[in-house]
């Protein structure tokens, strides 16, 4: 590719927009690679210390991590998530922990601060008078079919068994997620890589046909 840039200059003739990209890729990588790489250690690192001593920042990132946007990221950390809570607040309520209790211990457990935020409103409501099931459906976390499930275990007094049922349904989904990654990410790596031959291709063969009309 780089003959082609001397060649295109005896011609007067600018190069194709794809090699022009390549040249400037192997440019910046042979001239500044070492600084690239120095830049992006150092600013991964900022971002890590960032997030993990700044609540503000941690709070808009686990909330933009949680965002439908954020291609099957957000469902992996959303069911973990709540798998992982309801686990906890399930096995305290079935050894006989009170409610209450049991929910701070299981929010303790979340990592996520936007989906902590959410949960912890549920002990405030539930010291207001609202059930289990209206408190969890406020946060707007749980489906419907999971807060039927809760009401029908308040109700029955049968909770533990419900609660379960929904630890159950969460770790489903998780595990269905984990089982079919490499599924899930196939189009994402196809989709690369052929934007990224497609690329070369253009960078190359370009300049061979503008070369030729070029001669002529």
């Amino acid at each position: 590719v780089p003959k082609f840039k001397e060649m295109f200059e005896k011609f007067d003739t600018a190069l194709p927009v794809p090699t022009q990209i390549l040249l400037g890729l192997e440019h910046a990588l042979s001239n500044y690679g070492l600084y690239i790489l120095i830049g992006l250690a150092f600013g991964v690192f900022m971002l890590l210390h960032t997030y993990k001593n700044r609540d503000d920042f941690k709070y808009k990132i686990d909330k933009l991590l949680v965002h439908p946007r954020f291609y099957l990221i957000h469902k992996i950390i959303f069911f973990a998530t709540m798998h992982k809570y309801t686990l906890v607040f399930g096995e305290l309520v079935k050894s006989g922990i009170p409610v209450s209790e049991a929910l701070d211990t299981a929010v303790g457990m979340v990592d996520n601060l936007y989906i902590k935020k959410k949960l912890l409103t549920v002990n405030a409501n539930i010291a207001r008078g609202i059930s289990l099931s209206d408190a969890f459906e406020q946060t707007e976390l749980f489906e419907n079919m999971l807060l039927q499930m809760i009401r029908a275990g308040e109700s029955s007094g049968q909770l533990d068994m419900m609660l379960e049922k929904v630890e159950g349904y969460y770790d489903t989904r998780f595990q269905d997620l984990i089982d079919n990654l490499a599924a899930y990410i196939e189009p994402i790596m196809l989709f690369f890589i052929a934007g990224l031959v497609l690329l070369m291709a253009l960078g190359i063969f370009m300049p061979m046909w503008d070369l030729g009309k070029a001669v002529k």
